[in-house]
C-alpha cells in the first residue's frame, strides 16, 4: 500500500513496497521528485506524473489512477508494476492526498511479451510462406484472415473484383463445385486431431485451370462442438498432378508394353509346344527307322563287314542314339517351360536320396561319398523339382568321374528371406568367366568336353526355379569343383 501526502509532498509505503522497490526500511519515504528521479524508469516518467493532472471537470473530487510502468531498483533491475488508487481533489481540482496499492506484474509482462513475439512470429511466418494461409467462418462463409498468397497462385491483380476471397467459389472448376460444398459441410464435423483435405481446380487469370490442394484443421468451435473456424493451406499442385498424369500414361503404356511382350511369349510358348510336339513324333520316326536297320546291318551282315564297316555303322547308331537323348532332354525343357505347377510339400532330401541310389546303381564300381541333408523342404511342383535335382545331381556325379575320393553334397543354408539350398561337388570345375553361358540351352563349356550330355539340362534347371519364383546361381574354379545356389519362392 501507498499513501501520498502532495501537500507536503510526502508518501508513505507499506513494507511490501519498500521490498518490491529493493530499498531499505530505515531509509525512509521519498518525496515526489526524488520517487520519480530514483525509482520510475525515465521513460515511464511522463506517464506518472500524467497520472495526477489532467483536465478537471466541474464538481470532481476523486481522480481514479490505474497505469502500469516500470520501475528502476538500486541494483539496476527494472521492474514493471500496476498502480491502482484514488486522488483526493479540493475545490479547484488539485490533488491533496492520494493512495492505493502496487503491485509487481513483471511475470504477466513478460508472458505478454513472449504471446506478441510469438504472434509476431507466426504472423510473419504466414507472409512469408509459398502458400495461402487463411482464416475461414464457416457461419459467414468468408475468410477472416488470408495472407496474399491466394492472388499471387491465381495470378490475379490486387484491385481485380475476381481476386476478392468472396468470389473463389466462382473461380472453381464446374466439376469440382460439389465436392467443395461437400468439402466445407465436412468440416463442421471435424476432430481436433483431424486434417481435412480436398484437390480441385481454380481459373487462374490467364484463363488456365490449375489444381490446388486445400488442408484445414479446427481453430474455434460453437458450444455444441461443431466446428465454426478452420485454419486452411491452399498449395498450388498443378506439377505435381501433370506428373501424376504423366505417371499413369506411362503406365498404361508400360501395361500395353507388357501385354504385347506377354502375347509374344505366349506366340513363343506355342511354337515351342508345336516344335516340341514335332520334335516327338516327326523325328523319331525316321530314328527309329535308323536304329532298326542299323540293328539289322548287325545281325544279318555284321560279319560281312571289315573294320571300318563295322566303325561306320557304329558311328551311325550311337548317333541315332545321341539324337534320340536330344529329343527327350528337349521334351523335358519344354515341360519344364509350360504348363500349370502342381504346388505341394516336397521333401528335396528323399527326393535326392531316390536319385542319388539310381545314380550309383547306374555305376555300382564307383564309390562316391553323397552327403544329403536332412528334412529339406519346399513348396513346389514335385515333379519340376525333381527334374532339377536329377540335373544337378547327375551334373555333379559325371564331373566327379575323374576324382579319387569323389564327394557331393546337397544341403541347406538359412539366414534372411528363404533359404539357400546348394549342390557341391569337388569335380573339375570351370572358369567363372564364361559362367553366363552355363544356363544357356545347347552351349556347353570347355570343362565339359570328353563328358556326356547335351548342354540342355541347366537351361531346363534354370527354367524350373525361376517359375517357382526363386533364382539360381553358381561358384566354381578350375579343378575346385562347383557349387551350384538356388533358392525358392514357396520354400519354408
Amino acid at each position: 500500500m501507498w499513501e501520498w501526502d502532495v501537500a507536503n509532498s510526502l508518501q508513505q509505503w507499506s513494507s511490501e513496497v519498500y521490498d518490491l522497490f529493493g530499498r531499505e526500511k530505515d531509509a525512509g519515504p521519498l518525496d515526489t521528485e526524488a520517487f520519480l528521479a530514483q525509482v520510475v524508469h525515465p521513460d515511464d516518467r511522463s506517464l506518472v506524473e500524467a497520472a495526477s493532472a489532467g483536465p478537471v471537470n466541474p464538481g470532481e473530487r476523486i481522480r481514479r489512477i490505474d497505469i502500469e510502468f516500470r520501475i528502476v531498483r538500486p541494483d539496476g533491475a527494472t521492474v514493471w508494476v500496476s498502480c491502482i488508487g484514488v486522488l483526493e481533489l479540493d475545490e479547484s481540482g488539485r490533488p491533496t492526498r492520494g493512495f492505493g496499492f502496487i503491485r509487481d506484474i513483471s511475470a504477466r509482462k513478460r508472458a505478454e511479451q513472449v504471446q506478441a513475439e510469438s504472434a509476431q512470429f507466426i504472423h510473419k511466418i504466414v507472409e512469408v510462406a509459398p502458400y495461402h494461409i487463411c482464416l475461414f467462418d464457416l457461419d459467414q462463409g468468408r475468410w477472416i484472415y488470408g495472407n496474399p498468397r491466394l492472388r499471387e497462385l491465381l495470378g490475379y491483380d490486387d484491385d481485380s473484383e475476381e481476386s476478392s476471397i468472396a468470389s473463389a467459389d466462382a473461380l472453381r472448376h464446374p466439376e469440382d463445385r460439389e465436392r467443395g460444398i461437400a468439402y466445407r459441410k465436412s468440416l463442421r464435423d471435424l476432430p481436433d486431431d483431424a486434417i481435412g483435405e480436398l484437390e480441385c481446380r481454380f481459373r487462374r487469370a490467364d484463363g488456365t485451370w490449375a489444381w490446388y490442394l486445400w488442408r484445414s484443421a479446427p481453430f474455434a468451435r460453437h458450444a455444441d462442438g461443431r466446428v465454426s473456424q478452420v485454419v486452411t493451406l491452399l498449395a498450388d499442385i498443378t506439377a505435381i498432378k501433370s506428373t501424376q498424369e504423366e505417371l499413369q500414361r506411362l503406365n498404361a503404356e508400360l501395361e500395353q508394353r507388357v501385354a504385347a511382350r506377354t502375347e509374344e511369349l505366349s506366340l513363343a510358348n506355342r511354337e515351342l509346344e508345336s516344335f516340341a510336339y514335332t520334335v516327338s513324333h516327326d523325328l523319331r520316326a525316321p530314328l527309329r527307322t535308323i536304329n532298326g536297320f542299323g540293328n539289322m546291318l548287325v545281325e544279318h551282315y555284321g560279319a560281312q563287314l571289315d573294320a571300318d564297316g563295322q566303325r561306320y555303322l557304329n558311328r551311325v547308331r550311337e548317333g541315332a542314339h545321341r539324337m534320340g537323348e536330344i529329343i527327350d532332354t528337349l521334351l523335358k525343357f519344354s515341360r519344364a517351360s509350360k504348363g500349370q505347377l502342381s504346388s505341394t510339400r516336397v521333401n528335396l532330401s528323399a527326393l535326392a536320396r531316390g536319385i542319388t541310389t539310381e545314380l550309383a546303381r547306374s555305376e555300382p564300381h564307383r564309390n562316391v561319398d553323397i552327403v544329403i541333408a536332412e528334412e529339406m523342404t519346399a513348396t513346389g511342383d514335385r515333379v519340376l523339382l525333381g527334374i532339377a535335382l536329377e540335373n544337378l545331381l547327375g551334373n555333379a556325379w559325371k564331373f566327379t568321374s575323374a576324382r579319387d575320393q569323389p564327394r557331393i553334397e546337397f544341403g541347406v543354408r538359412y539366414g534372411h528371406g528363404n533359404p539357400t539350398f546348394f549342390v557341391r561337388d569337388n569335380g573339375v570345375g570351370f572358369d567363372m568367366q564364361r559362367a553366363a553361358r552355363l544356363f544357356t540351352p545347347f552351349n556347353r563349356l570347355d570343362s565339359a568336353v570328353g563328358f556326356s550330355g547335351t548342354g540342355i539340362g541347366l537351361a531346363t534347371v534354370q527354367r524350373i526355379i525361376t517359375r517357382h519364383d526363386g533364382r539360381i546361381w553358381v561358384e566354381s574354379a578350375p579343378g575346385a569343383g562347383a557349387t551350384f545356389y538356388f533358392t525358392l519362392g514357396g520354400a519354408r
